[in-house]
């Protein structure tokens, strides 16, 4: 194929298409307006020195490589000023670079590798004049010299090594034996001028490795981090300034090798004992299971993240009971069931022995007794028994309350209060105290509101769990009547609503109390349920009145017991007591609510009443 010799157009493309021979002798001005010339990748031969010279400035990109062209590089090309890329790459190309580049300002890459260029280095091929310029590639020929004189400088107080600009120069496997100036020093900082002393990722950077400079054991002597540098194989590598301060590094490293090498042994001891930890807990399960099996017995293995969640990480909140063995939790398993779960405590108990407590449990069957419903055994102290749920709890909470309880001492309508659903809601505890269980308490400083406070409490300070009773019944009697309790306007027997409901009880009109604002408009077994309990409540003698959980129950109708308070006595009994009880409450309730003292035993000391906040305070009603 033959080279035409006039190429009009800014473009052409003639690469790996076999083209083969010389170059034609170009006329002047025949490659006119080209701007891309492309011969890569055939077997053109001779010199490019008149295809040079036929080019004019618009030329862009030339590329020769991977030809078999000859002879010198014509110093003509530094007249293509527009060159960005020229690549003259994998010829034969031989003698010194004996052209500048500093007219090419607009060159950004220059590859002229794998040639047999020899001589030195020439300094102009890194001219600050040619700013865009990033890469020189001038790896595999024969230089033997290189000044690096132009290339590198000192930077004081500075973190990185730059070279002029942003070009990479290429020089790795060549005949380079000299570098001039010889005793190049690079300035680098160290931390006694408080810099680092690694260098990463230059600007610019240099490659010599595979020349003869490099091997030099002379060379390696006198400037260690200069071999190091420019003799590396990759093109980003940290290096470290040669110092007595290696040593120091090299002793720092030493610790953290040891201490990484202790991390790593605890690590595999710690893997190793998971591992036989979850063995030994498979082969206790497998154990379990087989003797379970033999004595004809398939209880449920739950799994243990499972009864963890249904218990929220066994929480206190869903704790039941405690006993010797264990904690009893609730547990709402996923599929909507409630079961209740035993967590043994730790012990020595082996394997033998719970699954003889498994067999013995399993192989019972009885209506009065608890059921069991599976297992779970996480390891030798994580044992579980899973039982059937009792929704009422244990039979001791049904005989006994819960304690402590906590007096008010200031129920009253002005102290319930009601959220969005009308929702009752006790507040202002500033009153409150603890009550023990089947004692009488005596306060040396009374609170509360007339009306609402019983007269043992009023006359002679004693607080009980009956004191908030009282106060309940008068306040049921103020919901049914309409009315406060004490009244002002009214007659005289009716001033008092607690005397006046007594005085109604006692003739059988308790209804008459019901506000008149109803018309009649209501259930009357519900009413005259709710007036039972609040008469019952209201009795002067503490020890009549029901506790809190009885009133609770009866207006629940859970129980009679109330009723049954107030039916006890017969009528005309009923109207005796109630004349004396109407003295005596309205003579209580006159008494002004304020502090004072009693002539007792008790008199030299002082008990205050600590004001307690709503939220901690649990107010139960039983």
């Amino acid at each position: 194929m033959v080279i035409p010799t006039k190429l009009v157009g800014p473009c052409r493309n003639l690469e790996s298409n076999e083209l083969r021979g010389e170059l034609p002798s170009f006329k002047p001005l025949s490659l006119e307006n080209l701007e891309t010339l492309s011969l890569s990748n055939n077997s053109l031969q001779g010199e490019v020195t008149s295809l040079v010279r036929a080019m004019d400035i618009t030329i862009t990109n030339l590329d020769l490589s991977y030809n078999f062209f000859s002879g010198s590089i014509p110093a003509e090309i530094a007249n293509l000023t527009g060159l960005q890329n020229l690549d003259l790459s994998h010829n034969n190309f031989s003698g010194n670079l004996n052209f500048t580049l500093e007219q090419l300002s607009k060159l950004r890459s220059l590859k002229l590798n794998d040639n047999a260029l020899n001589g030195s280095v020439p300094d102009n091929l890194w001219s600050t004049l040619i700013p865009d310029l990033q890469v020189v590639n001038l790896e595999r020929n024969t230089f033997t010299e290189l000044n690096l004189t132009s290339w590198y400088q000192s930077v004081k107080k500075a973190r990185r090594f730059n070279g002029q600009g942003h070009c990479n120069v290429l020089l790795k496997y060549n005949q380079i034996e000299r570098i001039h100036p010889e005793n190049l020093e690079i300035d680098i900082p160290t931390p006694e001028t408080e810099e680092e002393k690694q260098l990463q990722r230059l600007d610019s950077f240099i490659l010599l490795a595979g020349n003869p400079w490099c091997t030099n054991q002379k060379v390696k002597n006198s400037n260690k981090l200069l071999v190091r540098y420019l003799c590396r194989e990759r093109e980003w590598e940290d290096f470290w300034h040669p110092s007595d301060n290696h040593a120091i590094s090299t002793k720092i490293l030493i610790p953290i090798i040891v201490i990484c090498g202790i991390i790593g042994i605890f690590i595999v001891c710690g893997l190793t004992f998971v591992l036989l930890k979850i063995r030994r807990r498979a082969r206790e399960l497998h154990q379990i299971r087989e003797a379970l099996t033999k004595e004809h017995v398939k209880p449920r293995f739950f799994d243990y993240e499972e009864l963890k969640a249904a218990t929220n990480n066994f929480s206190r909140s869903k704790i039941l009971g405690k006993g010797g063995f264990g904690t009893v939790y609730k547990a709402d398993l996923a599929d909507g069931s409630i079961l209740a779960v035993k967590r043994l405590n730790p012990t020595e108990q082996n394997i033998s022995d719970f699954m003889k407590e498994m067999v013995n449990i399993s192989g019972i069957k009885h209506r009065h007794l608890i059921q069991l419903k599976g297992c779970c055994v996480r390891d030798r102290q994580q044992r579980m028994l899973v039982y059937e749920y009792a929704e009422n709890k244990s039979l001791s909470e049904a005989l006994w309350e819960v304690q402590p309880k906590m007096v008010h001492r200031d129920i009253k309508p002005q102290n319930i209060l009601l959220d969005k659903d009308y929702n009752a809601k006790i507040a202002d505890f500033g009153l409150v105290r603890a009550s023990q269980v089947d004692y009488t308490q005596v306060t040396y400083t009374i609170g509360g509101t007339r009306g609402y406070s019983p007269p043992e409490y009023v006359s002679e300070g004693l607080v009980s769990e009956k004191l908030d009773v009282y106060s309940l019944g008068v306040v049921l009697l103020e919901i049914v009547s309409g009315r406060v309790c004490i009244d002002y306007r009214l007659p005289e027997e009716r001033i008092y609503l607690r005397n006046w409901s007594m005085t109604l009880y006692g003739e059988g009109k308790l209804l008459n109390l019901v506000d008149e604002e109803l018309n009649g408009q209501y259930d009357e077994d519900e009413v005259l349920l709710v007036l039972q309990t609040a008469v019952a409540c209201c009795q002067l003698d503490s020890k009549k009145r029901p506790t809190m959980s009885q009133v609770v129950n009866s207006l629940l109708k859970h129980s009679d017991m109330v009723v049954d308070i107030v039916n006890k006595l017969s009528r005309q009994s009923r109207l005796e007591d109630i004349r004396e009880e109407v003295d005596e409450d309205t003579f209580a309730s006159e008494i002004e609510l304020q502090p004072f003292a009693l002539n007792s035993s008790y008199s030299g000391s002082t008990l205050h009443v600590s004001s307690l906040e709503p939220q901690n305070i649990g107010m139960q009603l039983r």
